[in-house]
């Protein structure tokens, strides 16, 4: 029992942990695309280079990016959270995490 109670605490912990970081990846994204649209805007009227763009995009895809991955890492936290308090016992949630979702080749094709 008080293993179980050390593990939710320790998902809930991680969890928390990781929402303050998808906010500040969240808030550098935003910045990050208001940034890209300045410069483009910039590069049309010719007071910046292409390369100056290039950059600024290269850094917004990089933030979207961290941010992708730190979505994926919340949605592992709620698994873990959702384990930790008792779910999954019906021995079929093993066999959910330890096995990827068939691809769906229509949806890749968009």
């Amino acid at each position: 029992m008080l293993r179980a109670l050390q593990e939710a605490e320790s998902a809930l912990t991680q969890y928390a942990h990781d929402l303050d970081e998808n906010a500040r990846l969240r808030t550098a994204r935003d910045r990050s695309r208001e940034a890209a649209g300045l410069q483009t805007r910039l590069a049309r009227g010719g007071a910046v280079s292409s390369l100056e763009v290039l950059d600024v995009e290269r850094t917004l895809a990089s933030a979207e990016a961290a941010l992708a991955a730190s979505n994926t890492k919340l949605a592992s936290d709620r698994v873990r959270i959702f384990l930790a308090l008792g779910g999954g016992w019906g021995g079929q949630c093993a066999l959910i995490l330890s096995k990827p979702p068939p691809c769906d080749r229509q949806v890749l094709n968009k």
